[in-house]
């Protein structure tokens, strides 16, 4: 059976669910819950953004899928920005100024408002 959604709207969809988890983690009462509502989020994140670099389809992923394809372009190894951006630009509706715009929104060393960190030698790497 053919799936009635185009993977861009799966993503969106997909999206809207990680939004409502991230508002979960928000409200979590101990920080034992948070850290473990952070890595739930952060896998699901990763799980959408493998199956973005997997797909066969160009175009669809628009900013919300932007850091879920990010974050797994990090995960296998395309660490350096440029190299990301070029990855992500495939796959994306943005410009490359936004993608680096959203890889550098989200660079930092805080897990609660950064999903991924940048070393000494300029290579990106995700945030545990």
């Amino acid at each position: 059976m053919k799936n009635e959604l185009s993977f861009g709207q799966r993503i969106t969809a997909s999206w809207r669910i990680l939004i409502e988890h991230l508002n979960k983690v928000f409200s979590a009462i101990t920080p034992e819950e948070m850290d473990r509502e952070r890595a739930e989020y952060r896998q699901a994140l990763l799980t959408i953004g493998r199956k973005a670099l997997q797909s066969e389809y160009r175009g669809e992923v628009g900013r919300d899928g932007c850091l879920a394809t990010i974050a797994a372009c990090i995960e296998a190894g395309v660490v350096q920005r440029d190299d990301i951006v070029r990855r992500v630009l495939g796959l994306s509706t943005l410009s490359n100024r936004m993608i680096g715009y959203l890889l550098g929104e989200y660079t930092g060393d805080d897990p609660d408002f950064h999903l991924w960190y940048r070393d000494d030698e300029r290579n990106y790497a995700l945030l545990t």
